[in-house]
């Protein structure tokens, strides 16, 4: 996920998409297609497409934004950051054993 966003920084959108279907597949069949990682994910890549192929996906972002707010809470700082077309990263942090 954090490599597809760097790519769609640099506006190499085609990488980028498939870097994050790619992501997005492998949450889901970890974590399960309703985890918030996956929903991230699944956002993020709505929010590429509606750079690449302009308002006609603003719905497609709208559900993806919608799910991921279903699960974390609308008032939830990656919601907003999402809902201003920001694309948000995942924070890996190491474990403490």
């Amino acid at each position: 996920m954090n490599l597809a966003v760097v790519e769609a920084d640099d506006q190499n959108y085609e990488t980028a998409r498939s870097l994050m279907a790619t992501a997005a597949a492998d949450l889901a069949e970890v974590l399960g297609p309703e985890h918030p990682h996956t929903l991230r994910c699944e956002a993020n890549r709505a929010i590429i497409d509606l750079r690449v192929h302009g308002h006609a996906y603003q719905e497609q972002v709208n559900i993806a934004i919608d799910a991921f707010a279903d699960r974390v809470g609308r008032a939830h700082p990656a919601v907003q950051a999402l809902r201003r077309g920001r694309l948000l990263r995942r924070v890996i942090e190491p474990h403490p054993f």
